[in-house]
């Protein structure tokens, strides 16, 4: 029995010739992308070097690192604490002017530094007049100035700031989720790394399901959803069709 579409009449043979150019393009270019490129050949002719989640640079496989080459900027809020000085142990905001007050030693010069280099500088300034050797962390808490960008399938793409530790599948959400053409067994991630492009690729469909590890993202790092040709025909083929007020056509695919 041959399966049928159903379209609405005076249209049969146009609309039949329709679904065949968007369905055929898809099913000879496989079912998981669109076109003659994919987002991982574009990658590799760009000279992104491939990467397994194993492999990934620290801040996505690995959580709860900050990033040593990240340089503090206006509005960042920072987790500063001092070793057995509860007191002095606080959140902070930058200000606009890129300065940051603490207790005793009052304003602190902060955007432009890594954390360690503000960590050096406070334990210094402790130090001069306060405490005796102290021991000083600093983390990134909150960065506005730490965006992530997401593009392809999804319902809407743009750039996103990340708060705290934002993982693939909260960013994709933060999109609004995929589009009804999205392929969710590959996801990538680009990421720059001393100065190299590196890329990574993701499967939200496992780690929805809690069967892969769910990687938090860094700023920079750049999101592709690639299409699913045939979702894609699909899709395309729905919209084309009108919907049938009256006595409707059968036309046989196969």
């Amino acid at each position: 029995m041959k399966p049928f579409l159903f379209i609405a009449p005076r249209s049969t043979k146009r609309h039949a010739v329709l679904f065949w150019s968007l369905l055929v393009p898809a099913l000879m270019g496989g079912c998981t992308t669109t076109g003659t490129t994919s987002p991982e050949t574009t990658a590799m002719s760009n000279g992104a070097t491939p990467i397994t989640v194993d492999k990934l640079p620290p801040g996505v496989a690995d959580s709860g690192q900050d990033l040593p080459d990240y340089r503090i900027g206006a509005l960042d809020v920072l987790e500063i604490s001092v070793f057995e000085v509860p007191n002095l142990s606080k959140s902070v905001q930058v200000n606009g002017s890129g300065q940051i007050a603490f207790p005793l030693i009052g304003s602190v010069p902060a955007a432009g530094k890594t954390t360690a280099e503000l960590k050096a500088e406070l334990e210094k300034r402790l130090g001069a007049k306060y405490l005796q050797s102290p021991q000083v962390d600093v983390a990134i808490k909150h960065s506005p100035s730490q965006r992530v960008t997401v593009e392809g399938a999804v319902r809407q793409p743009g750039i996103f700031p990340l708060v705290g530790e934002m993982t693939l599948s909260q960013t994709i959400a933060l999109a609004r989720g995929f589009d009804e053409t999205a392929e969710e067994h590959g996801v990538l991630v680009f990421r720059r790394v001393n100065g190299k492009k590196n890329v990574a690729s993701f499967d939200l469909t496992a780690i929805q399901k809690g069967q892969a590890t769910d990687p938090v993202l860094q700023g920079g790092d750049i999101v592709v959803v690639d299409q699913s040709g045939l979702k894609a025909a699909w899709a395309g083929l729905r919209s084309a069709l009108p919907v049938a007020t009256g006595v409707a056509t059968f036309v046989p695919l196969l």
